[in-house]
């Protein structure tokens, strides 16, 4: 029995501590792994924070931007319609056209800048001096929906673009050809 104790006795002595350690390193090895992926969530939960809040950023930057664009065109608007008001036939949308020119540089819509200018011009050339009235309002409240988000970029481009046909054929019915170019948005 001796060496059969002896054989008992030599397996517990290796066999116990060794397999204390080897459950040791495998649970090592298991927290280890637990770690790395916790941090490794985090660093992807913390990038995603910096992405939102750049975004977030971003979005507030363009809106400011875009708020002093459309204060820019409605203050010119304003100024030309009480020129047309005391001086009718002496005003000038050149004002109104350059602000509208920062729709693109500011405001990151360049269809939407030339389509106004456009729908616009043509307008100026109605035999009727509230047609370019009607048009500077319908512009104006256009970008001020956009701005407020009442209104998407696109639905402003097609109401813009519904608003230039319009006059447009309207010049065409009086026998009067329109100046700007009339162009879709895709």
């Amino acid at each position: 029995m001796e060496p059969a104790s002896n054989l008992f006795q030599l397996a517990v002595s290796v066999g116990l501590p060794l397999g204390i350690a080897i459950v040791g390193a495998f649970t090592t090895y298991g927290v280890a792994r637990m770690q790395i992926r916790s941090r490794d969530f985090e660093r992807r939960a913390e990038r995603r924070e910096r992405e939102k809040e750049l975004l977030r950023k971003e979005a507030r930057e363009a809106f400011v931007d875009r708020a002093t664009v459309i204060e820019g065109i409605a203050s010119a608007i304003a100024e030309y319609t009480d020129v047309a008001a005391r001086n009718p036939g002496t005003e000038s949308d050149f004002m109104i056209r350059a602000q509208l020119v920062k729709l693109t540089t500011r405001g990151d819509a360049e269809h939407l800048s030339r389509l106004c200018v456009g729908y616009l011009q043509d307008s100026r050339q109605s035999l009727q001096p509230e047609t370019t009235l009607e048009t500077l309002d319908d512009i104006q409240r256009r970008l001020e929906g956009w701005h407020l988000g009442h209104l998407s970029l696109s639905q402003v481009l097609g109401h813009i673009e519904d608003g230039h046909k319009g006059v447009r054929d309207f010049l065409q019915f009086h026998g009067i050809n329109p100046v700007a170019p009339h162009t879709q948005s895709t």
